[in-house]
């Protein structure tokens, strides 16, 4: 395996991410205590070289020899050689260190996760240094009376299992169901059989688009392109899902229109660094640099020069014009068919064009007459289910204490309820709607009650003080002396009682998230430095102080200097005060004086 093909098989076989993948490996690279002592099981996971060394070749076929026979190996050692792009053999492909640890053995020792990866590698590593599978090709021609029609259809059998007994490499997801449906084996036949007429259902096949990535496949074209390193490719993925450029959906990635408009900008302002060659481009310039082939500071200034101008030049263009460029681009997406004029009708005042628009949260659509209509419509704004066309404000009925009509909308952060358009002087009520409820099913009494909310439950038995339930940023909660619980996944905020709540209460907090890895203690804040994965990445953490990890450093490749460095530069920029270190001084050489 390199550190790309691992990411891929596991994504096929196991259904884990990539970023799920690396974690895994890291602990089995890291070491699993058995029998008392610590043993690292597999090499370096961050690798795109797929050499193995001598040693380990012996040992794979020691093995194979023992447990299968000699007729399962090949009469000399196989030798593979990379075939990505600036590929940076420095490292061995990922492998066990130790070939005799199978993976039933170490069963009782790892993880269910640990285990299903270490299982993968264990047989990859084995069935490359097998030999081949011997495979028959059936065809079959079958003919009718007259010999006038002919139907053919073509199998396989295997006749020596070889490296197959060990180990067979998933099918890509887009081919393997058609592949299987070809690839039925076919029943025993004699020449001149006579076959029976079945039947069969009438299928009717339509070309399809080329279907969505999945993290299998895009690790895949990231790999082919060059773009990126093996360390790289979890991170890039795990960022497009963190800000939203686009969302999984059974397992293949489906663009937001966030990231549709973040990508039609740098398409239009920053192409060339978008461009699919850019990056191994870069990549070469740093390898002649490590040759001494070129000037490192020459190749920076290049960059510089040319990114620093174009970055002036659309700093300088005004908001409008780049709202309008984006604007021409999304608009058949936003306002199918075609995006004109006559698609882009405002369904509040009828008069007015609706449009993209920029606000304090990113991008949303709006009608030209803003301020007089106030219709608006967040990109993430639920959609009409045949059409895709934005339909706006979901009507649910009248609020009876106004009188004005309640609606569900999609905010920034999410799913709420509104009731009526408010005023510049007084905002309209409105109410988050909880993940646990359907936002198609809400009736008018279950608006009417969220819309409520807070609500009194009763007494606490051991002080006599107030609990009751609300909706508040964070989502459902139970207040109590003045601190509140957060609801669980199981709990209606409309159902929930007294009793319920008293138990919620006496529950302990839990928070942060859990804890990746210790590295010692910060020698000024007395406190331990633990490394963490948060919503926006991975970060270090030392008392109440949090510090991203930055660029290519990851939670196991960084030490107790690095994370003292990240702390303390996070308090420098909090205006805390950092200790300086004492350097000291010398003492001078003192003079003997010849008195005579």
């Amino acid at each position: 395996f390199t550190t790309s093909s691992m990411q891929i098989e596991a994504s096929r076989k196991l259904g884990f991410s990539a970023n799920q993948t690396m974690r895994t490996a890291q602990k089995l690279y890291e070491g699993t205590e058995i029998d008392g002592e610590t043993t690292g099981l597999i090499t370096y996971m961050r690798t795109d070289s797929v050499i193995m060394s001598k040693d380990a070749i012996a040992e794979v076929r020691t093995y194979v020899i023992k447990k299968l026979g000699e007729n399962y190996i090949p009469n000399e050692p196989r030798v593979y050689k990379s075939k990505a792009k600036n590929a940076q053999e420095a490292h061995e492909c990922i492998r066990p260190t130790n070939i005799n640890l199978d993976p039933s053995y170490l069963k009782k020792y790892l993880n269910v996760d640990e285990y299903k990866l270490y299982e993968i590698i264990w047989q990859r590593a084995v069935s490359s240094q097998m030999a081949s599978a011997i495979i028959d090709q059936v065809s079959v021609n079958i003919e009718n009376e007259n010999s006038d029609i002919i139907f053919r259809s073509n199998g396989s059998s295997i006749k020596f299992p070889g490296m197959l007994a060990v180990y067979q490499e998933s099918k890509e997801e887009d081919k393997k169901e058609d592949e299987e449906k070809d690839s039925n084996l076919l029943p025993p036949l004699n020449t001149d059989d006579a076959l029976n007429l079945i039947k069969a259902e009438k299928n009717q096949h339509f070309t399809m688009p080329p279907p969505r990535y999945t993290e299998a496949s895009l690790v895949k074209k990231l790999e082919e392109l060059g773009i990126g390193r093996p360390s790289t490719y979890a991170s890039i993925i795990k960022v497009l899902q963190d800000r939203e450029y686009v969302i999984l959906d059974k397992k293949r990635f489906n663009p937001h229109d966030r990231g549709r408009v973040v990508s039609v900008f740098l398409e239009n302002y920053f192409n060339k660094y978008v461009e699919y060659d850019f990056t191994a481009d870069m990549e070469n310039q740093l390898d002649e640099i490590s040759d001494g082939k070129l000037d490192w500071k020459e190749v920076i200034k290049k960059f510089w020069d040319t990114f620093k101008k174009l970055c002036d030049d659309t700093i300088g263009k005004s908001n409008r014009e780049i709202i309008d460029v984006l604007d021409n681009a999304l608009g058949p997406h936003f306002f199918p068919p075609m995006g004109e004029d006559k698609d882009r009708k405002c369904p509040i005042c009828e008069n007015g064009r609706i449009g993209l628009k920029v606000g304090k949260f990113g991008g949303f659509v709006g009608c030209s007459n803003y301020p007089e209509c106030k219709y608006t419509v967040q990109f993430n704004q639920i959609k009409d289910a045949k059409n895709g066309v934005l339909t706006g404000p979901k009507e649910i009925g009248i609020y009876p204490e106004t009188g004005e009509v309640i609606t569900i909308r999609e905010g920034p952060y999410g799913v709420y309820m509104q009731v009526g358009e408010g005023t510049d002087e007084k905002k309209p009520k409105r109410v988050s709607i909880p993940k646990n409820f359907e936002p198609d099913e809400i009736g008018l009494n279950t608006a009417i009650q969220l819309l409520a909310l807070p609500r009194k439950l009763g007494f606490h038995p051991d002080n006599n003080l107030t609990i009751s339930a609300g909706i508040g940023m964070y989502g459902p909660y139970i207040l109590h002396n003045k601190k509140y619980k957060g609801l669980e996944k199981t709990d209606n905020i409309l159902d929930v009682g007294l009793e319920r709540a008293i138990e919620l209460i006496a529950k302990p907090t839990i928070r942060g998230n859990a804890t990746l890895k210790t590295y010692g203690e910060h020698p000024e804040e007395k406190k331990e430095i633990t490394a963490h994965d948060g919503k926006y990445g991975f970060y270090v953490k030392c008392g109440k102080i949090n510090a991203s990890l930055l660029g290519d450093q990851a939670v196991e490749n960084i030490n107790l200097e690095d994370a003292i460095k990240l702390i303390n530069d996070r308090k420098i920029k909090m205006g805390q005060k950092v200790a300086k270190k004492k350097i000291p001084k010398k003492k001078a050489k003192s003079k003997k004086k010849n008195n005579k």
